[in-house]
């Protein structure tokens, strides 16, 4: 079957579930000296000797809406090994608004525009562009590398080396288990392609609106079908899809007035690149009509209601572009 051969490849040239950490953004601990960090006194950091501040390295923190809940812990890890050490200054990145927790920290905070609202083609590219610039201004030596999971191994490995503390430091960022049956998400980046086998329970808050949705992965698809329910629109999963080796996504956005055009196709284009090999597959919609679907890829077949022929296009058209790659 067509829908296996790619045996679970995922991925597309939009990049739209990909994280901005992903691949990692390097400052260069091995290349800083003291005589190379620039003239910029900033505090940096509760604490730190206004003497010694402008001799300190500099470490860039990433605390972007992709973070989700785990913003806090993240930032609270940070702070508790600068306040061990005094060696490191921190300046954070951020597209939320954050500024109101970070206060008490003392850090410079650098803000950039939110993807939502972002108009100038790749917002990720942006991101990323305005880091590096980041990291080029401050001379920082590091970028903590972070997502919703905490501060990876490595990044926290690094930092702690940074603050010549005799001991070994636990990493303190990570999620504590709710025991929720539900995975929460801040941001449509950096989760999708880390969804397990099986049927699991999402709910993303983009922006303003909340999206809900169930996802049912089988481990060598690289097809996604994708069922969007508007409002109080019911509609049943169509027969023979799930047995069929596909990805299954099922969304419930909010009510109609309140979504937005962006809001929708950015979801739904961050599903196919999370999910599929370049954006294959079916998105399901009763009302196409102002939601921008008429911009997803053409791989990606529109339809009111699957039919068989609507498979076999998809499939069609999955064949021709994966042999193309």
């Amino acid at each position: 079957m067509i829908a296996t051969l790619a045996k679970g490849l995922t991925g597309s040239e939009s990049l739209a579930s990909r994280s901005v950490m992903s691949p990692p953004i390097e400052g260069s601990i091995a290349a800083w000296h003291r005589s190379t960090v620039p003239n910029l006194n900033i505090d940096g950091g509760v604490g730190l000797p206004a003497s010694e501040r402008k001799d300190l390295p500099v470490v860039l923190l990433p605390l972007l809406k992709e973070c989700g809940t785990g913003a806090q812990n993240i930032a609270e890890a940070v702070y508790s090994l600068q306040q061990a050490s005094l060696e490191f200054r921190i300046v954070v990145v951020t597209d939320a608004d954050y500024f109101k927790q970070l206060r008490s920290y003392g850090w410079a905070i650098s803000h950039i525009e939110g993807e939502a609202t972002y108009t100038g083609g790749s917002w990720r590219d942006y991101a990323r562009l305005e880091m590096n610039r980041i990291i080029e201004a401050f001379s920082c030596v590091m970028v903590i590398s972070v997502s919703e999971q905490g501060i990876s191994g490595l990044s926290w490995k690094q930092l702690v080396q940074l603050t010549k503390l005799p001991i070994e430091l636990a990493n303190t960022s990570g999620h504590s288990p709710t025991g929720s049956l539900v995975s929460s998400h801040s941001s449509w980046r950096g989760w999708l392609n880390r969804v397990p086998s099986g049927t699991s329970q999402h709910t993303v808050q983009d922006e303003d609106a909340k999206w809900s949705m169930e996802i049912t992965r089988q481990p060598l698809s690289s097809m996604v079908y994708v069922q969007l329910r508007i409002g109080e629109d019911e509609v049943s999963l169509p027969d023979g899809i799930a047995p069929s080796g596909w990805n299954v996504v099922r969304i419930n956005s909010p009510y109609r007035s309140t979504v937005g055009s962006g809001e929708c196709l950015r979801g739904v284009l961050a599903v196919f690149d999370g999910l599929s090999l370049a954006n294959t597959g079916i998105v399901d919609c009763a009302h196409h009509a102002g939601l921008g679907l008429d911009s997803l890829p053409s791989t990606v077949i529109r339809t009111n209601g699957i039919c068989a022929a609507d498979e076999e296009q998809a499939y069609m058209r999955a064949l021709a572009r994966w042999s193309s790659m």
